[in-house]
């Protein structure tokens, strides 16, 4: 029944450099096999390439869910040669960045998700171990704490003044590793 079911629903995945090639609707999850839409630049010369060198399949790459249900996606890459400077270079693509389980629009969702509640529970509720979710926050806090900075120092060059700031100290690693958290509250901006 449930391949009957997979044949009558199209899923919109909504990740612009992924074609959907097939899907798999199961009963506690969604899981589809994607692939890059597009041509891939050399990084070394520039050139365009579309000639495969070999392939390989990134399993369990885990999206926002789909009808209440996790999605995985089966990521079949493509390893390219150059047909100018006959390098071999791997795909690269916008959603899902080299050597990680879950597409970047996933990962701002668990961060977002982490601002609601704790990290224990929104861990629970995605079905995630704590000390994933964990790298995830704050990986996202430092490359938001970073643009915050550089944002903040544009602005103090053209002259704007911080009006109210919070400070709070955060536990990186309980009873071992303290760091003081300024925030501009006035503009929600971080630093670390």
């Amino acid at each position: 029944e449930d391949s009957r079911v997979s044949q009558l629903i199209t899923i919109p995945l909504g990740l612009p450099d992924l074609r959907i090639i097939n899907q798999e609707i199961k009963n506690d999850l969604i899981q589809v096999e994607v692939e890059k839409t597009g041509i891939d630049r050399c990084p070394f010369c520039g050139f365009t390439s579309s000639k495969v060198h070999s392939t390989y399949q990134r399993e369990s790459i885990r999206d926002l869910p789909i009808l209440n249900k996790p999605l995985f996606i089966r990521l079949k890459q493509h390893r390219l040669r150059c047909l100018n400077c006959e390098e071999i270079f791997t795909q690269v693509f916008d959603s899902i960045k080299p050597k990680k389980h879950h597409t970047e629009r996933y990962r701002q969702y668990l961060f977002n998700l982490c601002h609601g509640t704790t990290i224990s529970r929104a861990s629970k509720l995605e079905n995630i171990p704590y000390t994933t979710l964990e790298r995830i926050y704050y990986d996202i806090a430092n490359e938001k704490a970073i643009i915050n900075q550089q944002n903040l120092r544009r602005e103090a060059a053209v002259g704007e003044e911080i009006n109210v700031i919070g400070i709070d100290e955060i536990a990186v690693r309980k009873g071992r590793i303290y760091e003081t958290v300024l925030t501009d509250l006035a503009m929600v901006a971080y630093w670390v």
